[in-house]
């Protein structure tokens, strides 16, 4: 059971760590728009002021509800794997 348990996680983490990179560090301009998209496809548009504010940094983003949803999956995954290894 532990070595399922094991090999549930690291599938996890690979699958969030693939997530990570292709939504924030993957970014395409389409040539005819000029419109940019991340690595899963969806629009960018420039970070609002305040967002700004706490990242420090002139970013794109996807949106308030994209960065939630972000958040919670990746809080999801970490949340499993934790359960995954925890010793029952």
């Amino acid at each position: 059971m532990k070595n399922l348990k094991k090999v549930l996680s690291t599938i996890l983490i690979i699958i969030a760590s693939i997530f990570v990179l292709l939504a924030y560090f993957v970014t395409t301009q389409d040539p005819y728009t000029g419109i940019y998209f991340d690595g899963l496809g969806r629009e960018l548009s420039a970070t609002p002021t305040f967002v700004r504010l706490f990242f420090g940094q002139e970013r794109l983003w996807a949106g308030a509800f994209w960065a939630l949803a972000d958040i919670a999956i990746v809080f999801s995954v970490g949340i499993a794997i934790y359960l995954f290894n925890s010793d029952e």
